[in-house]
């Protein structure tokens, strides 16, 4: 009696052990199938997005989902898999690229001076093929993937029902479109990417602030003083000089005609319009006398003197400007490099001598101003825009008589 009853025990927890495992394996074959296609193997990238296209179209086809919108670039920085801002070529790199995209297969599709070659990555293993043309491609990564997922029993009269529910006589057909499905270019392609870096240039608003050191220089400033010894008027002139610091804001219109991604330099020219105001505090020393010495009634001898005056400068610079920028794109989706700029400044100036009245307020317009800058630029495909260093030197010359000599270091952030 206890032998038959072990031996039925036995038999049902074998059964129910069978069950578990068939519903388990079923579970896994109606999991959806993720796929990402990696392909640059044309100069062309219309020719590499139409292979991309047809290899997802079969893949779906198999019971593969597509993972357009995964983040190929990034991943592969991460995972060690970016080489030469393109995603590497070989096996132990793309395995840990698979993990880290999260996917069931990762198809990558380049070419070489040996040939065209095609590697499927999946969770069983790594398989390639080298092949002769881009549809010899098609078939292999198709081969290579196998099926993705398990299709739905046919339905009466021999129809059969694709892994999506859609039906057709005897024949699988194209799932319809998701939403997870991108409608244009997968952003992780080339010609993703190349739209990418189009969206993010053009004509953009650009704004920024910025600490400055001033110096003013007049060549000739002319004082008088009275002789001590013959009480006469006399007449001299001397250099004045000043120095001081201050802040300013800015903005303006950019144009940042930005390339698409490519291995290498990647330099561009981006032009600028803007307007900003700047407030700088100035200790100058004008000349103003002389200090004699007098033996026996007579002036042995004279030096200048010099008054201390402080004085507040409001500039309103207009600016129009080029920018010779130089680097490269480290990965799909950022440009670092510096942009050598040139600007022509003319500016509006009101200064105030400090205690003095408002009344007093010396406005003048100094049309031959100019700015040399060098920006440290880093350049993300994102909407916002993003901070740069900005060091700049500005001169104003003397233009007229009545307008000193003003040069400005300045360094600051602005965001373009």
């Amino acid at each position: 009696m206890r032998a038959a009853l072990c031996l039925g025990l036995g038999v049902f927890l074998g059964s129910a052990g069978a069950w578990a495992q068939k519903d388990t394996a079923a579970a896994t074959d109606s999991a959806p199938a993720t796929v990402v296609v990696v392909a640059d193997s044309s100069n062309d990238e219309t020719v590499n997005a139409q292979l991309r296209a047809k290899i997802y179209s079969a893949a779906r086809d198999q019971g593969w989902q597509a993972e357009g919108k995964a983040d190929v670039m990034g991943k592969a920085e991460s995972s060690g898999a970016l080489e030469a801002g393109a995603v590497s070529r070989s096996e132990d790199k793309l395995a840990p690229l698979r993990s880290a995209l999260g996917v069931r297969a990762l198809v990558r599709i380049f070419r070489d001076d040996s040939g065209l070659h095609v590697i499927v990555v999946g969770a069983s293993g790594t398989k390639s093929r080298d092949v002769a043309s881009e549809e010899a491609a098609l078939s292999a990564a198709i081969e290579l993937l196998g099926r993705g997922g398990a299709t739905k029993p046919a339905t009466g009269g021999g129809a059969a029902a694709t892994t999506d529910g859609t039906v057709s006589a005897g024949f699988m057909t194209r799932p319809r479109a998701t939403s997870e499905e991108p409608e244009g270019p997968p952003p992780d392609s080339p010609e993703g990417r190349r739209l990418a870096w189009e969206n993010r240039g053009g004509v953009r608003i650009t704004y920024g602030a910025r600490a400055l050191l001033t110096g003013l220089y007049i060549p000739k400033t002319a004082f008088a003083d009275q002789n001590p010894v013959s009480n006469q008027l006399e007449i001299g002139e001397s250099s004045t000089f000043g120095i001081g610091g201050g802040i300013g804001a800015h903005v303006g219109m950019m144009y940042l005609p930005i390339p698409e991604p490519v291995v290498g330099s990647s330099n561009f020219a981006a032009f600028r319009l803007g307007v900003g105001a700047e407030l700088t505090g100035l200790y100058v020393r004008p000349p103003d006398g002389y200090k004699y010495r007098v033996e026996n009634n007579t002036v042995v001898s004279r030096d200048k003197t010099y008054d201390n005056k402080a004085y507040l400068y409001a500039f309103i610079p207009l600016e129009l400007g080029v920018h010779f920028m130089f680097g490269e794109h480290r990965v799909g989706n950022i440009w670092r490099g510096m942009g050598l700029g040139i600007a022509y400044t003319p500016t509006l100036i009101a200064a105030l001598e400090v205690g003095q009245d408002q009344d007093k307020t010396d406005t003048k317009f100094n049309y031959a101003g100019f700015e040399l800058s060098l920006d440290l630029t880093k350049l993300e495909t994102s909407e916002r825009a993003n901070p740069n260093i900005r060091l700049a030197a500005t001169v104003l010359p003397k233009v007229s008589d009545d307008l000193p000599w003003l040069a400005s270091a300045s360094i600051g952030a602005f965001w373009y």
